[in-house]
């Protein structure tokens, strides 16, 4: 499920990770500033090694991937003028992905998230509450 401000720009993407797909999925296409990808590989397959080669780029937005563990919480997304768009309950085993915009969260069961953002990042000069 993708979130769209009234311009068609990607807010979210909400991800259910609850699915029998028998194959690898990538949620993002390569032009966004994060990619995620579900694996479901059999017994004996393999990733070769690689390394990843280090390249310049700009990126003016943090984004994030939340990973509920257990629980539920229901996310507010915003458009990039802070207006309310619309909002989502992440459940146990969804994944969220904030891409731009703001948001909220509101804890609807005790919950446990995983949370990963890109870096460095220093709270005073990356975050805006409003």
């Amino acid at each position: 499920m993708q979130i769209l401000d009234s311009d068609n720009n990607l807010l979210a993407m909400l991800i259910n990770l609850d699915n029998n797909n028998e194959r690898t999925e990538f949620f993002t296409n390569e032009t966004l500033d994060f990619q995620a990808a579900l694996f479901n590989l059999k017994e004996g397959e393999e990733i070769k090694r690689h390394i990843h080669n280090k390249n310049i780029r700009q990126i003016s937005t943090t984004t994030e991937a939340i990973y509920v563990i257990n629980g539920k919480i229901q996310v507010g997304v915003y458009d990039n003028e802070k207006n309310f768009v619309d909002e989502v309950e992440v459940n146990t085993n969804e994944l969220i992905l904030l891409f731009n915009g703001g948001h909220s969260m509101n804890v609807l069961k005790d919950t446990k998230f995983f949370e990963i953002k890109q870096g460095p990042y220093v709270e005073e000069d990356d975050k805006e509450r409003f």
